[in-house]
């Protein structure tokens, strides 16, 4: 986590921090370390930390063994060009055409596949930092944009984060997939206009 703290900007806190997926983890674990610091928090699609449990059922542990697998592989295998002879990709499938040509072609590089193999070692140990760390601050702002086009398996948990505090607040984006960010980039820039606003508030 210190290393996480160098990460920030040289300005004053408190800060208004925003993350998608497990980067979301990372911002709550900040926010409950140094709660003084924290003005608010925009979690975009966030991942739920009992995802990554140690007491998670045997298929969702096996999907996890498969996608660390796929990833390290994914790795070795991009310089040869196999990814791209097998159309295989990280990131989404389901985004519109022109988006999803700018999404395959970055995650065709070794970059992608190093990132994503690097997610997926860490937030089995991030999960239960979080899991069982303190709680975040009553008064903290929180916004949770949801991806409407989801299953229950994903909708379920993400009510679950409407309790993180007394004011968190979800913001359903009904016609978005998952990777809210590259299919509703406008509804993430308003979340966090939004936040400001309220974060504002809350410090007066």
């Amino acid at each position: 986590m210190k290393k996480l703290r160098t990460a920030i900007p040289t300005r004053e806190p408190p800060y208004i921090s925003a993350g998608f997926s497990y980067g979301d983890l990372l911002m709550r674990q900040y926010a409950s370390l140094y709660p003084e610091e924290a003005a608010g928090l925009v979690l975009v699609d966030s991942v739920h930390e009992n995802r990554y449990a140690a007491d998670a059922d045997s298929g969702r542990k096996r999907d996890m063994r498969r996608t660390r697998a796929l990833y390290r592989t994914g790795y070795w295998m991009t310089p040869l060009g196999i990814p791209q002879l097998l159309r295989r990709h990280v990131g989404s499938r389901r985004l519109p055409g022109e988006l999803q040509a700018v999404v395959a072609a970055w995650g065709r590089r070794s970059g992608a596949y190093r990132a994503g193999y690097l997610e997926w070692l860490g937030a089995p140990v991030t999960a239960p930092q979080v899991r069982q760390g303190k709680r975040l601050r009553a008064d903290l702002p929180v916004t949770v944009p949801t991806a409407g086009r989801q299953d229950r398996r994903w909708l379920d948990p993400q009510n679950e984060l409407l309790k993180l505090t007394d004011r968190t607040e979800q913001m359903i984006v009904e016609d978005s997939w998952p990777s809210i960010p590259i299919s509703k980039p406008e509804a993430v820039a308003e979340a966090v206009r939004e936040m400001i606003i309220r974060g504002s508030r809350g410090n007066r």
